[in-house]
C-alpha cells in the first residue's frame, strides 16, 4: 500500500512540479519586466504587453500540437509572415477569414506530406517554409500595407477589465481542456506515445495526425493575426524568428520532442517566458542578434533538463 502511495505521489509530482516551476519562472520574468517598465500593470500598457506576448503564445501552441504527435514544424515562421501580409492587404473581415483559411490549409498541406507520403516532418516543413516565404513576397514584396481599423480596434479592446488578447488565451485553454478529453484529443496523445499501439486500439492514426496539423495551422494563423494587429502592417520576413520561438516556447513549457507528453498550459507558460524574455532584452537595448543567442541557449537548456529528467526516470 505504501509503495502504491509513493508511486502515485511520484507520478503526480512528475506532472505538477515542472509545471509549477515553469509558472514561477513566468512570475519572475514578469517582475523583471515590471522593473524595466513600471507602467506594465496600468490598463493601456497591460493590453499592449498582452498583445505583444500573444504571437509567442500562439506559435508555442501551434508547435506543441505537432510535437505531441512526435512531429515538428519549421514552417511556422514563414506562415506568420504570410499571415501578416494577408492581414495588411485585405479588408478587415476578408483578411481574418483568409488568414485562418491559409493557416489551416498550410497545416493540412504539411500534414499531407508527413502522413500520407511518410516524409520526415523536419524536411517537409523546412522545404515548405521556402515556398510559403515566396508566396508572402508575392503578396507583399516589401514591408507595408495597413491592417484594417476594425481589426486593430477589436484586437486592442478590453472586455470585463481584461484585454481581449488575454481572453483569447483563456478561451483556447478552456476549449483544449474539453477537446483533449474527446476521442480525437486522447488519440493525439496516444499516437504520440506509441503509434503502433494506437493503431492496434482502432485509432485512425492518419486522420488524427492530419487533424493535429490542421489545429496547429489554426493556431499559427491566430499568431500571425495577433502580430499583424500589434504592428498594424505586414512584412514578408517578420516571422523568421518565430520558428525558433515556437520550438523554444513548447519545449520550455514541458512538451516532449518525442511526442505524447505536454500540455497547452505548459506551452502557454513557455510562450510567455520566451515573449517576455525577448521584450525585456529589447527594452534593455540588447541587439536582436544577442536575443537569438539567448533564445537558443534557453532552448538548449530546456532540452538538456528534459534529457536529464528522462535519464533519471529510466534509472528508476
Amino acid at each position: 500500500m505504501n509503495i502504491n502511495i509513493r508511486q502515485l505521489w511520484e507520478e503526480r509530482a512528475g506532472v505538477f512540479v515542472p509545471l509549477i516551476t515553469i509558472w514561477i519562472v513566468v512570475a519572475v520574468l514578469i517582475l523583471l519586466y515590471y522593473g524595466v517598465d513600471t507602467t506594465l500593470f496600468t490598463e493601456p500598457q497591460l493590453g499592449n504587453t498582452a498583445l505583444a506576448l500573444t504571437p509567442y503564445v500562439f506559435v508555442a501552441f501551434a508547435q506543441a500540437i505537432v510535437m505531441l504527435t512526435a512531429g515538428i514544424d519549421l514552417s511556422i515562421g514563414a506562415s506568420i509572415s504570410l499571415i501578416t501580409c494577408l492581414m495588411a492587404t485585405h479588408h478587415s473581415g476578408t483578411a481574418v477569414v483568409l488568414s485562418v483559411f491559409a493557416g489551416i490549409a498550410i497545416g493540412l498541406w504539411n500534414g499531407t506530406f508527413v502522413v500520407f507520403l511518410r516524409m520526415p516532418a523536419i524536411v517537409v516543413t523546412l522545404a515548405n517554409s521556402f515556398v510559403i516565404s515566396g508566396v508572402a513576397l508575392l503578396v507583399l514584396p516589401t514591408p507595408g500595407g495597413q491592417v484594417g481599423n476594425a481589426i486593430l480596434n477589436a484586437g486592442s479592446s478590453v472586455f470585463l477589465f481584461l484585454p481581449i488578447s488575454l481572453w483569447s488565451w483563456i478561451v483556447i485553454l478552456l476549449a483544449w481542456a474539453y477537446f483533449k478529453r474527446t476521442r480525437t484529443g486522447l488519440a493525439i496523445y496516444a499516437l504520440g506515445n506509441n503509434p503502433e499501439a494506437a493503431r492496434s486500439a482502432g485509432i485512425n492514426v492518419s486522420a488524427v495526425r492530419l487533424t493535429a496539423w490542421a489545429i496547429s495551422g489554426f493556431f499559427t494563423a491566430l499568431g500571425g493575426i495577433a502580430l499583424a494587429i500589434e504592428t498594424s502592417t505586414g512584412d514578408p520576413t517578420v516571422g523568421v524568428p518565430f520558428t525558433l520561438s515556437s520550438i523554444a516556447g513548447a519545449v520550455v513549457g514541458g512538451v516532449s520532442f518525442f511526442g505524447g507528453r505536454g500540455t497547452l498550459r505548459g506551452a502557454l507558460a513557455g510562450g510567455i517566458i520566451i515573449g517576455a524574455l525577448t521584450n525585456v532584452l529589447f527594452f534593455l537595448g540588447i541587439s536582436q542578434f544577442v536575443q537569438y543567442i539567448v533564445e537558443g541557449f534557453v532552448l538548449i537548456g530546456a532540452l538538456a533538463l528534459g534529457q536529464i529528467k528522462v535519464g533519471r526516470r529510466d534509472r528508476v
